[in-house]
C-alpha cells in the first residue's frame, strides 16, 4: 500500500502514472491520511500526484 498523508483537511485527488503517462490509478479522498492499493501494479516506477487546495505536487516511487 501507498500511505498518503495532507498536512491540511482538504478535498484532494489522487493519481498513479506509469512512466508512459497512463494513469493506473485515481481516488478522491476527503481525508488526511489515505491508503492507496497498489497490489496490483506491476513491478516498476510510477508516478504519484496529489492535487489539493490549488496546489500539485508529484512524486516518484518504485514499486516493487
Amino acid at each position: 500500500q501507498l500511505n498518503v498523508s495532507f498536512t491540511q483537511l482538504h478535498p484532494a485527488d489522487i493519481t498513479i502514472y506509469d512512466m508512459q503517462g497512463r494513469v493506473m490509478r485515481h481516488l478522491h479522498t476527503n481525508n488526511r491520511q489515505t491508503n492507496v492499493d497498489v497490489a496490483t501494479l506491476a513491478n516498476g516506477v510510477y508516478v504519484v500526484t496529489l492535487q489539493a487546495a490549488q496546489k500539485t505536487r508529484s512524486i516518484k516511487f518504485v514499486k516493487y
